[in-house]
């Protein structure tokens, strides 16, 4: 298959041209008019001299103007370098750096922190937009939730995104290859600054059609409205979501993750698809007026970024009647390397098997030795369609990815069993590791034994210096709302009754709140950094 992004959307659009691409505020938005927005954005910023594999930032909460950026520069063959919304000039400015960027999308609520780089010459172009201006100019947006008084006008310099869809004009044909770049993601940055994840047209289609085929057991190919449940910025919300757009599916743009928001736009556009980390659906679970919406239409409910217990999954079917899939995947690998199937019957606390796209190997962390399947090993992957490299870190490449046998394998960092069935099951990260006593105390199962309190929502496990013992056990938890309180001798005994005696943490916090990624994802190595640095100044 030699497709290129571009080429496969158009495809798409052209073939389901009247049907609804996008819904925003209950306004939809079809792939004939999806297509001719890009098309009319990607001209104008070819008139303004944006080149073929140019990259360009997008720094824009959930709205159609983020959808239209990104295709719009599909359809020049510009590289797309999607960011949180969120970031402040700091990060901003080590990732235009870091990728070269000299031009960014953001908009009225973010322009702030672009204004000083912008001043100081870091970015040539600003491509501002309000978030309010909603769907393009033709499509009047007149529901009350979006306030016309947030219309910002643009700051004088700076160019209008609703002024470029405006203006006519065809994107002339890139000549785009599958071996040119499609987009960067930058990883969250859980083990220090951002790394840039390049993807070729090649790796982008062929990884997430993969993704889909295995969706379509469940939701036929263009069946599927999509909830956008994870950042449009995160390789989960793009592989599940965004890419639903080359399948000629219709994906719901939340503007933010609200709960009730998510269960009324469930129940309104009879959503069939929907993903998100585990907290995420624990959110969902716990919310007070999950009962009083209609999750019938739900099919594909998927889950990424961590573990989820069988324990939790079976309360969700529970209340819901829906199996949460599961898979292992990362950004390195452009979405999955295994994915729980529709079609077959999933053992207990199972993640998949691997991809077809992918070859898999097990081996120890410490001496690359690989490791017998069936067995246990850190998951090393490898594919004709994966990434090379990080962009611009060959340090970082040269740690993560390592020739074995004259091929290039990514290490995944995971822990993982994989039985006699090609069943996979995680087991940890190698890094987080605890070394207790001379035994290797694996975190996320003492994690999992606390979350199955009644009492308990969340927890962290990491371990601390001790010159004795090696490492000792500290259990951080976050307290259900809706319980009673639960004291730290009462966790500790609970995890006596369920875990090897090396494995009882030997403190435990309550905590309002833990560190997550922005994807939702608790961030274990900044909770271990934090707790050491504690220690250490005490």
């Amino acid at each position: 298959m030699s497709e290129t992004v571009w080429n496969a959307f158009r495809e798409t659009a052209q073939k389901n041209s009247y049907k609804t691409a996008v819904i925003y505020h209950g306004i939809e938005l079809s792939y004939g008019e999806l297509l001719s927005v890009c098309r009319r954005l990607g001209a104008a910023l070819a008139r303004r001299g944006v080149r073929k594999g140019e990259r360009v930032m997008i720094y824009l909460p959930h709205c159609p103007q983020w959808v239209i950026s990104w295709f719009g520069l599909q359809a020049i063959g510009a590289c797309p370098v999607p960011i949180t919304h969120f970031y402040g000039t700091r990060d901003l400015e080590y990732i235009a750096k870091d990728s070269g960027s000299q031009i960014v999308f953001c908009c009225e609520a973010n322009y702030q922190n672009i204004e000083p780089l912008f001043s100081s010459g870091l970015f040539k172009d600003v491509i501002y937009t309000n978030t309010s201006e909603e769907l393009p100019s033709w499509k009047e947006l007149v529901n009350e939730t979006i306030a016309k008084s947030r219309r910002v006008p643009a700051p004088a310099g700076v160019l209008s995104f609703d002024d470029m869809i405006r203006e006519n004009g065809e994107a002339p044909e890139p000549g785009t290859r599958p071996e040119d770049l499609a987009e960067i993601l930058y990883t969250s940055g859980t083990t220090g600054l951002p790394k840039g994840v390049p993807f070729t047209n090649d790796v982008y289609v062929w990884s997430t059609r993969e993704e889909r085929n295995i969706v379509a057991k469940v939701v036929p190919r263009g069946k599927a409205v999509i909830l956008q449940g994870s950042p449009l910025y995160h390789i989960l919300g793009q592989a599940q979501g965004l890419s639903g757009l080359l399948s000629g599916d219709t994906i719901v743009l939340l503007p933010r993750m609200d709960i009730e928001e998510v269960l009324a736009a469930i129940e309104r556009y009879r959503t069939t698809n929907m993903f998100g980390t585990p907290t995420f659906y624990r959110m969902i679970l716990e919310h007070p007026a999950v009962d009083r919406y209609d999750l019938s239409s739900l099919m594909w409910c998927y889950s990424g970024g961590d573990y989820l217990p069988p324990a939790f999954i079976e309360r969700w079917k529970e209340k819901t009647g829906k199996y949460i899939y599961q898979g292992l995947g990362a950004t390195e690998a452009c979405g999955g390397i295994t994915m729980t199937p529709g079609d077959e019957e999933i053992p207990e606390g199972s993640l998949g098997r691997v991809l077809s796209i992918w070859k898999a190997k097990l081996v120890d962390s410490d001496t690359m030795e690989e490791s017998p399947i069936p067995g246990q090993g850190e998951l090393l992957i490898s594919s004709d369609h994966m990434i090379r490299g990080y962009w611009n870190k060959p340090e970082d490449t040269e740690k993560s990815f390592i020739t074995l046998g004259g091929r290039l394998w990514y290490r995944t960092g995971d822990i993982v069993r994989i039985d006699e069935k090609g069943w996979v099951y995680f087991v940890d990260r190698s890094g987080d590791i605890i070394k207790h006593k001379g035994y290797r105390v694996v975190p996320s199962k003492v994690e999992k034994v606390l979350t199955e309190h009644p009492s308990i929502s969340a927890a962290c496990v990491v371990g601390i210096p001790d010159q004795e013992l090696g490492e000792k056990i500290k259990a951080l938890v976050i307290q259900k709302a809706d319980k009673g309180p639960v004291e730290e001798q009462e966790l500790i005994e609970w995890c006596k009754k369920r875990l090897a005696p090396y494995e009882v943490p030997h403190w435990v916090e309550f905590r309002e709140t833990l560190p997550t990624s922005p994807s939702g994802k608790i961030l274990r190595r900044k909770v271990r950094t934090e707790e050491r640095q504690k220690m250490a100044k005490s």
